[in-house]
């Protein structure tokens, strides 16, 4: 048996589409699906009268995302559990791609893929994404934002995300469980529990999914913030590669165009450049070469609002 885990909360349309997606794949192992509410919801309930096969646990309070997660936890019955976001998708597929995965590395306690914008995403999602994928705007995150080659690769926590992960049910019988008071990079706690015990976490890049985009400037931002903030609180509890200070040191660079302009315009022509060519590359790669001044943008944007949520956690430490 596999367990699916969902938490979900005001998107019953995704979380819809999500559940079709599901339905939809073949799979000749049982499939346990079981989706948490977290808080008062009921169009997500009426939606889910329509999936009769998903086990609803209803939380009366909305949680932080780990401890709306650790509720669903005890409920898992499979020998894996998969850990999939409610405004996700799988292509066609997906499962046939596990079943050979797993037959490739039958050792492995952890697995996870890239994902990737839906097909019908809009100009400003797909510019998101193809960001996401770029190692110049998310670092060595980058790989789970792009599938690139067949051959599975050793992981962490920096290329394993919660949104499409597939994790050993018995490291929740050994009592992992997720910070219940993270908004986001919960999973990066987790992970770096396991990997304490084990070497056998696999990046699959053939392993992907379809995952929704923010689609407007202002999600964008906030999520960003908070993937800076948080990350930062984990450095500072847990370590982690030291390569993350780039975002903040980012950030702090912007002061030189006060302090120094001459630093500062030499160092923006290069970053414009790199970042101008490696832009045109994705954006060719993609066939969507309009996009290329939102991808161009997000070069920016994206480690500035991160940069900015990574200090601020520094400054309210202080």
């Amino acid at each position: 048996m596999i367990s699916v885990l969902i938490i979900t909360r005001e998107r019953a349309q995704l979380l819809q589409k999500c559940l079709s997606s599901l339905r939809e794949q073949r799979l000749a192992t049982p499939l346990q699906v079981v989706v948490v509410i977290n808080g008062e919801d009921l169009t997500t309930q009426e939606i889910l009268k329509g999936f009769p096969e998903a086990e609803v646990l209803l939380v009366n309070e909305p949680l932080p995302p780990g401890a709306a997660r650790n509720r669903g936890l005890p409920r898992l019955k499979g020998e894996w559990s998969f850990l999939l976001d409610d405004d996700a998708q799988l292509p066609p597929g997906y499962f046939d791609y596990w079943q050979k995965t797993l037959r490739a590395l039958p050792q492995a306690e952890v697995v996870g893929g890239p994902d990737s914008a839906p097909p019908e995403s809009s100009g400003l999602a797909r510019a998101v994404s193809l960001s996401l994928s770029s190692p110049l705007c998310t670092g060595a995150t980058h790989r789970r934002h792009r599938a690139r080659g067949l051959k599975a690769l050793p992981a962490d926590e920096t290329i394993l995300s919660s949104c499409n992960l597939w994790v050993r049910t018995h490291w929740w019988r050994r009592g992992i469980k997720f910070p219940e008071d993270f908004r986001r990079g919960e999973e990066t706690v987790v992970l770096q529990a396991i990997r304490r015990s084990t070497p056998e976490m696999w990046w699959v890049p053939g392993l992907g999914i379809w995952h929704a985009r923010r689609n407007s400037l202002s999600a964008l931002a906030r999520a960003s913030w908070g993937g800076g903030f948080h990350r930062a609180r984990i450095l500072s509890q847990q370590g982690g590669p030291a390569w993350f200070w780039f975002a903040p040191l980012f950030v702090v660079l912007h002061l030189s165009i006060v302090a120094v302009p001459p630093f500062f315009t030499f160092l923006a022509t290069v970053w414009l450049t790199l970042v101008g060519v490696v832009s045109l590359l994705l954006c060719f790669e993609a066939k969507q070469l309009l996009l290329w001044p939102w991808v161009l943008f997000l070069h920016w944007g994206i480690p500035f609002s991160y940069g900015v949520g990574f200090l601020q956690y520094q400054w309210e430490r202080e």
